[in-house]
């Protein structure tokens, strides 16, 4: 909600946020544009996959100990093997992630440029007059 009451156009009284008629003179009342939202950012699950590695990973550290422990060294060391496999495969794909989402801001952030109707120069998308000509955008 705004702080300042919409104005009606043809009778300038004030008028609710969430009316589409004047009260008073019943006129229709253009709404108001919804604020532009950005899309959620999408989630394939591959880092929370990668997390759940990284956790089981180290609970195979600490469970390898006590074959250790017991005097069998060929299963703890196993674990101590497949626990390192799994920490460097969550690493591998969280950091894939990361990147993968860098490239994804990167392409966003190209600037979009806008055509001069007279010359076809190409302007920034904010500029109000051409570069080129000086003709209004």
């Amino acid at each position: 909600m705004s702080g300042e009451p919409l104005k009606c156009p043809s009778c300038q009284s004030d008028i609710p946020d969430e009316s589409r008629f004047c009260l008073k003179c019943g006129k229709e009342v253009a709404p108001a544009p919804a604020p532009a939202q950005a899309p959620p950012p999408e989630d394939d699950g591959s880092e929370v996959f990668a997390m759940m590695c990284m956790a089981f990973a180290f609970m195979l550290f600490f469970f390898s100990l006590a074959p250790f422990f017991m005097g069998i060294w060929i299963a703890g060391l196993a674990m101590l093997c497949v626990g390192v496999v799994l920490m460097l495969a969550g690493y591998r794909m969280i950091r894939v992630s990361k990147r993968e989402h860098i490239e994804m801001i990167e392409k966003k952030a190209v600037k979009i440029k806008v055509k001069c109707r007279y010359c076809d120069s190409l302007n920034d998308e904010d500029s109000e007059k051409c570069s080129s000509c000086g003709a209004t955008l």
